[in-house]
């Protein structure tokens, strides 16, 4: 890393995000049910114990070494330092009495909250930072890495039976009638993708509030495409739209789907989107803490293997 540099932005608003960050994915947390945080709600997934040390071992290992602060558990920044990728069809086997403890997990994180914290609490404009601290490079990334996992969080919870979350109590969904499909022309022209990058793949800092627009590696550089002229929908596909789908055979047609796609869909045993159940002849939609009266007006919730399949 390259030598220390006195910082020339102010972090303050940064620090002030990293907070908000860990409130979304703590109040994730709070749903579940104490057996829950051992569940796997997905096999091809970490059990969720996982991912409550992840968050904060992630932070720790992208800053305690530019911060010079020593670990006090190199066993936990280790265990919790990645996720998986199975091969092969190789699923993870482990146990849940394989993981420690929720208080050692909680623990763990709160040292770690703390001493990074500290560590980062003295006016920032006068403090010695290694560049990458100073301009706010891994900030945005602490952040944007914890808001990810807030969205592929509320995903696996959503995966679990309803019985094990503990959530607030919801109105009943407002049903209406689905709207009319119809369809835009949208004109030829040009779209760009990404963004342009500045020496080593970041843009520069700035002197004010935040140091710049952040973007992931994969983000970086522009891409520029020409568009022929097209026709797309107003609005997204609809709960009413698929449910034809699904009762004109769509999950019965191998024609409609690719090898691939079909092959998922058998092993998956699925006639249906996931979260809907049907009863007495009626559909409902399983939320995340209740099921609902299928919402015809509501966008549908599926893959993109049924959404290919449909289209």
């Amino acid at each position: 890393m390259s030598s220390p540099t006195t910082a020339t932005v102010s972090l303050q608003p940064l620090l002030h995000r990293v907070q908000e960050a860990r409130k979304q994915t703590d109040a994730l947390f709070t749903f579940l049910t104490p057996e829950a945080l051992y569940e796997r709600s997905i096999a091809e997934r970490h059990r969720l114990i996982f991912y409550l040390g992840h968050l904060e071992a992630f932070d720790w290992n992208l800053l305690s070494g530019a911060l010079h602060l020593e670990t006090k558990d190199a066993g936990f920044d280790k265990l919790f330092s990645f996720g998986i990728d199975p091969t092969q069809g190789n699923l993870p086997s482990d146990q849940p009495a394989d993981w420690p403890a929720e208080s050692q997990v909680r623990e763990y994180g709160q040292t770690i909250r703390r001493r990074l914290d500290d560590a980062l609490a003295s006016p920032v404009e006068n403090t010695q930072l290694p560049p990458l601290v100073a301009n706010g490079t891994f900030l945005h990334v602490a952040i944007e890495h914890r808001l990810m996992h807030a969205e592929t969080l509320a995903y696996l919870l959503h995966q679990l039976p309803n019985h094990k979350k503990r959530g607030p109590a919801l109105p009943l969904a407002i049903l209406a009638p689905a709207p009319e499909p119809e369809m835009a022309a949208i004109p030829p022209g040009t779209a760009t993708l990404g963004q342009p990058s500045r020496g080593a793949s970041r843009p520069a800092p700035t002197t004010k509030g935040e140091t710049f627009a952040f973007g992931w590696d994969n983000e970086f550089e522009t891409h520029v495409e020409n568009v022929p002229e097209f026709r797309i929908g107003v609005y997204p596909v609809t709960n009413a739209q698929f449910l034809e789908f699904v009762r004109a055979g769509g999950y019965s047609d191998p024609g409609l789907w690719s090898s691939e796609d079909w092959a998922w869909k058998e092993s998956r045993g699925l006639r249906h989107p996931h979260f809907w159940q049907s009863a007495a002849d009626r559909w409902f939609l399983r939320g995340m803490f209740e099921l609902h009266p299928l919402p015809l007006d509501w966008p549908v919730y599926v893959s993109h293997a049924e959404a290919t399949a449909y289209s």
